[in-house]
């Protein structure tokens, strides 16, 4: 089952908690930018036109006319990120973090260049769907605005929002797209979530999680997941999981 929109109530991030997820953004954006940096400086290579590279004359005894100097740019990050966020009703005392970890990483990522997508799970209850409902809160192609404070409730349909992600994924140009799964505990929909996360591998579309206070994610993504307790975490967390993922690929 694919996870239908629904309404949930979301209000503006509270002054202190923009200015503490903005710390976090500066030490994400830091270290990404300077990943970014990395990732983008020219590499060097033999020619047979260009700059004259004098540690290569030695080519000549051998008459190997590539003793010139060519640098190849090195392609940049074309990814897309769609963050989904639990907002179940185990999350309690755990929903602020959450709340704020996400706007911090979206900011981040956003700054970064990436195209950002966040959305929250599951809605409010609905007849017909029950729970197997979703929340966007930033469309990708939008700006990541500070409306994401949003309470808790319901169960864990992460099947259905997986679903409903990659339905939105697919169709954006970027060649790389990426899920980030924020949560705190299991799916109540194993079988549902297994068989969504067969079909991302298969079509292309890369798992990763943050655990919020709990370390349930590393058994759902094995080596592709962390955890945090508090937000001053997110920075090193998130550039840990993410640094392989935000590396460009080479062919």
């Amino acid at each position: 089952m694919v996870a239908r929109e629904g309404y949930k109530f979301v209000s503006v991030l509270t002054p202190d908690a923009i200015r503490e997820a903005k710390r976090a953004t500066n030490g994400m954006a830091a270290r990404f930018h300077g990943l970014l940096q990395a990732t983008h400086l020219a590499r060097s290579g033999s020619a047979r036109r260009g700059r004259l590279d004098t540690r290569s004359l030695h080519k000549i005894a051998g008459h190997d006319p590539r003793i010139f100097l060519r640098h190849i740019q090195r392609p940049g990050i074309n990814t897309a990120v769609h963050i989904l966020l639990d907002c179940s009703g185990s999350m309690r005392k755990r929903i602020s973090l959450a709340c704020r970890a996400t706007h911090a990483v979206a900011t981040a990522l956003e700054r970064t260049g990436i195209n950002v997508g966040v959305t929250a799970f599951p809605a409010e209850f609905r007849d017909g769907t029950e729970w197997n409902s979703l929340k966007p809160l930033v469309r990708h192609g939008q700006k990541v605005h500070t409306h994401f404070s949003l309470a808790s409730g319901g169960q864990t349909p992460l099947g259905p929002a997986l679903w409903w992600v990659m339905q939105e994924l697919l169709p954006l140009k970027e060649d790389r797209k990426i899920i980030l799964i924020m949560t705190d505990g299991d799916p109540d929909c194993p079988t549902a979530t297994a068989d969504a996360m067969q079909m991302a591998k298969r079509i292309g579309v890369e798992l990763y999680g943050i655990g919020i206070m709990s370390t349930s994610i590393q058994s759902l993504l094995p080596g592709a997941s962390t955890v945090i307790w508090e937000l001053p975490e997110i920075a090193p967390a998130m550039f840990g999981m993410l640094r392989q993922a935000l590396l460009p690929r080479t062919p």
